[in-house]
């Protein structure tokens, strides 16, 4: 009995070993997990800052160049409502920023935004975001570069290339930058078109890409590294690497549930934002984890009572806000609220009166530009001015009347790229300048509707429904 009695003893013991060990195995798991959900969650806030860097420099630039002076620098909002440099650097709870301006030719700065942090206490991260800025106020030069132009260049605008892609297929989107256009198409064997703009008289294609069948709605460019998002139907997320222009490849993509199909996309960081059809019961607005592009992962989403169309990011990142347009009447322009992108919400709404659904939106600053399909009620301005200094408090600030459908926006320096389905005006730029009177300065008589357009380095590109000129290169004309 005494050697049971010592048996037993000892297989207690040697239990309770194994159970605290078990038990300390799954803390550190548990504190693991949460260690890397932290950091990660962390980096996020940290690249949002970043990219507000980038965004406080721009508009530090759009109001005075002669402030843009090569160093390191921080960035504050002054007591004016407007951003400012600050010191060598900036503090937003325990992130420090610091924005590194370098000369980049005679006309442009390369901007850097470097955003640094302690992680919990103890190991440390950091960010960067990079971008070039030209100074949008000087002369135009024709050689190209990356001089900018001021509304006054656009007075007029010059066609100087079009191109005819094979095949009869719509071109329905399009992204731009560098030398580097991108046409989305709808269904056929070719989806996606790259095309070699570095001639604007005598642009080349490059490549062209099969995407399953599936029409090419929208397309965004990542922020980092040569990756390109594509929305539309059955897979709605595709995302192509570009590294090789003359032979794209698809690198990752993402099914949403529902059948709706997308019509919307916009980078803000590591998140893309999704826009979709109204179906009932299926999320309209769609937040992506685009960290990996190859593999874009479902953070959140949240649900309309309309069809969401075009969409745009905050130019105030660290606000984390959205803004799109909608088919539902009585709430046409819509404020998404993505401060926890894992849970966005719909934050506000806009009347715009009438019952025309909105198609697109752009932003610059507090200001946002909002198209729509032709408004039937004269003094109801196709293109809508919103003032979303306060973004769940929208509130129209100006309006301009087309009779037509304009179907998509691209913000310039100083000015708005529209695209419509008006006869003489197919391709129109809107000084911006002063965004309660916005006016129509220039534009151009295409064969047909124009459904997209982009600008980058003094040019704009619009893409029709036409079979032998898809894709129009524009340039200003002084």
């Amino acid at each position: 009995m005494t050697l049971r009695r010592g048996s037993g003893l000892v297989e207690a013991v040697i239990a309770i070993a194994i159970f605290v060990a078990s038990i300390g195995t799954i803390a550190a798991l548990v504190i693991g997990a949460g260690t890397v959900q932290r950091r990660g969650v962390e980096r996020e806030k940290a690249l949002l800052l970043a990219e507000e860097g980038i965004e406080a420099v721009r508009s530090i630039r759009d109001r005075s160049w002669a402030s843009m002076v090569t160093g390191t620098r921080g960035v504050v909002v002054s007591s004016t409502n407007m951003w400012e440099f600050f010191g060598s650097s900036d503090v937003t709870d325990g992130y420090t920023r610091t924005v590194q301006i370098a000369a980049s030719g005679t006309t442009a700065y390369r901007v850097t935004s470097t955003v640094s942090w302690a992680f919990s206490g103890a190991v440390s991260g950091t960010v960067s975001l990079a971008t070039v800025l030209s100074d949008w106020q000087t002369s135009y030069d024709p050689g190209g570069g990356d001089t900018g132009c001021s509304p006054a260049n656009w007075a007029t605008s010059l066609l100087r290339a079009t191109v005819n892609l094979s095949g009869t297929d719509d071109a329905l989107s399009v992204a731009a930058t560098g030398s580097l256009v991108f046409v989305g198409r709808s269904i056929g064997t070719q989806e996606l078109t790259i095309v070699d703009v570095s001639s604007s008289t005598a642009p080349v294609v490059l490549s062209t890409l099969d995407l399953a069948s599936d029409n090419a709605n929208a397309l965004a460019l990542s922020t980092t590294g040569t990756y390109l998002y594509v929305g539309g139907a059955g897979t709605e997320v595709v995302v192509v690497n570009y590294a090789s222009t003359t032979a794209p490849t698809v690198a990752g993509s993402l099914n949403l549930s529902g059948t709706n199909d997308v019509r919307g996309l916009a980078v803000s960081g590591t998140h893309l934002y999704v826009t979709r059809d109204f179906v009932a019961a299926d999320p309209e607005f769609v937040v992506v984890n685009v960290i990996n592009p190859n593999a874009p992962t479902l953070l959140g989403s949240a649900q309309g009572s309309g069809g969401f169309w075009g969409v745009a990011a905050s130019d105030i990142p660290s606000q984390g806000y959205a803004y799109t347009g909608s088919s539902e009447n009585g709430a046409e322009f819509r404020v998404a609220n993505v401060i926890n992108p894992a849970a966005p919400t719909i934050a506000a709404s806009l009347n715009f009166g009438g019952n025309e659904n909105m198609r697109d939106v752009v932003t610059s600053g507090t200001i946002a530009f909002a198209s729509s399909l032709s408004r039937l009620t004269a003094g109801q301005g196709e293109v809508q001015v919103v003032n979303v200094n306060i973004p769940t408090t929208p509130v129209s600030l100006a309006q301009i009347e087309y009779g037509a459908n304009v179907n998509a926006l691209h913000r310039g320096d100083g000015v708005i790229f529209a695209a419509s389905a008006s006869s003489t005006r197919e391709f129109s730029v809107i000084d911006a300048t002063n965004p309660a009177l916005p006016s129509i300065i220039s534009g151009l008589n295409l064969t047909t509707t124009g459904n997209n357009v982009k600008g980058v380095n003094c040019r704009a590109y619009v893409v029709t429904s036409g079979n032998s000129d898809e894709l129009y290169v524009i340039e200003p004309g002084s």
